[in-house]
């Protein structure tokens, strides 16, 4: 879904994109370098930073810039108000690129969120994209599932207290709660209602489901060290209000830092491989003890041998 304000530019030539760790993050990228590609626009990445700061600081957009097909630069802004250095800088921009607001509180109804009042104060159009919360995520769209950066193994992100056959959970909100007293057990930094939160904050945006009995709760949080993946079976499948309406019996989770998100888009395109083009989830699925799974994992040494098992299925 997009938001079009139009401040009246005939030619965008210049694109200005502002991107924040999040379900959208990898959209407003992809979205911002069709754009500039349509347009043979320029593609600035722009990061607010307190002064003093250079720009090593803004690792988090130098990756994501790293995501567009066209070329772009990273643009550094310097001071305490974010929403104005944003709207002194888009007088210099004919088009602003970013993700849509959050679901309003009260407050933000009343008031208006930051997002609201930096595209109200705006000198150029501006853009806002979000997905639809049934729409899966586009990591799992089969026609995007090959574009993958440097190879890791799965296992590399996986824990063994984390890979379970026979969770016991009935529904979503047990699921979760499973999920984020499991982690609290494993990780170091969040707390239990700290990665309650972050899943269900995600959730509301998106529904994490990606059909075929597969759902893959993630989310970026502040305050983890590394990225971790974890991986459940249900024994009972149970309603997810999945997009093609099928119940849920295998669960991926993924939970990574801001400053590792190009991990995490890496791994959801890397996942979505193996579900799109083998047998991958049938081994999972066959799996009787956490050790088996673990061991399915541990098999598949290298994301070559992924890309190859996916163009002999094909």
């Amino acid at each position: 879904m997009a938001v079009f304000k139009d401040a009246g530019v005939r030619y965008i030539r210049q694109i200005m994109v502002l991107v924040e760790p999040g379900p959208h993050d990898s959209l407003v990228v992809t979205t911002a370098s069709h754009l500039a590609t349509l347009y043979k626009a320029e593609l600035n990445f722009v990061a607010v930073l307190p002064d003093g700061s250079t720009e090593e600081d803004a690792t988090y957009v130098h990756q994501m810039m790293s995501l567009s097909t066209a070329p772009g630069r990273v643009v550094i802004l310097h001071g305490d108000d974010e929403i104005q250095a944003l709207v002194e800088a888009s007088a210099g921009y004919d088009l602003l690129v970013m993700g849509a607001p959050s679901e309003r509180s009260f407050l933000g109804f009343m008031l208006g969120t930051p997002k609201d009042r930096l595209t109200r104060r705006a000198a150029c159009s501006v853009l806002w994209i979000r997905t639809p919360r049934g729409e899966q995520h586009q990591s799992f769209d089969p026609a995007q599932s090959t574009i993958i950066e440097a190879p890791q193994r799965l296992i590399t992100y996986s824990d063994k207290r984390l890979i379970e056959t026979g969770l016991q959970s009935r529904n979503k909100d047990r699921l979760f709660k499973d999920i984020a007293e499991k982690f609290d057990e494993v990780v170091e930094g969040p707390h239990f209602s700290d990665l309650l939160s972050a899943l269900w904050k995600r959730e509301q945006i998106q529904n994490t489901s990606v059909g075929m009995g597969i759902a893959l709760p993630h989310a970026t949080m502040a305050g983890l060290e590394q990225t971790h993946l974890a991986l459940f079976t249900l024994p009972t499948p149970m309603n997810y209000l999945a997009p093609d309406g099928q119940e849920v019996d295998l669960v991926f989770v993924l939970l990574g830092p801001p400053g590792h998100r190009h991990i995490h888009l890496n791994l959801l395109k890397r996942i979505s491989v193996l579900l799109c083009n083998t047998d991958f989830v049938e081994t999972i699925r066959a799996a009787d003890s956490n050790e088996g799974l673990f061991g399915v994992l541990d098999s598949l040494d290298s994301f070559d041998s992924f890309v190859k098992a996916a163009k002999e299925a094909t």
